[in-house]
């Protein structure tokens, strides 16, 4: 950890900080705090160290889930937008199907 002090004028920079969620993380942790009160049922099946495959039929479901996840934070907000605007892609392609890959 460094700082400013008397004779040095500098910015403080504390090493300690918590670095912001990957996406990934600020998804995971979202569905972990829905997980088992069933109404994120498609959302429930995420597993932070497993994959997971959405196909075409599946993703009106999953952007519905997406949009009542509760957030509280603009890092939640943005995940969700990232990972919405991924599956959009998905449902405009009948060819694409969403890979959801953990750890």
């Amino acid at each position: 950890m460094t700082s400013a002090n008397a004779t040095n004028a500098g910015p403080r920079l504390d090493l300690f900080d918590p670095a912001p969620e990957r996406a990934e993380d600020v998804i995971v942790r979202l569905v972990d705090q829905m997980r088992g009160r069933g109404t994120h049922p498609m959302l429930e099946r995420v597993d932070p160290y497993g994959s997971l495959i959405f196909s075409l039929a599946e993703m009106p479901q999953f952007l519905s889930e997406l949009a009542r996840l509760p957030t509280s934070t603009a890092q939640d907000v943005e995940a969700i937008r990232r990972l919405e605007d991924l599956a959009r892609k998905g449902a405009a392609d009948p060819a694409t199907e969403l890979h959801l890959d953990g750890d």
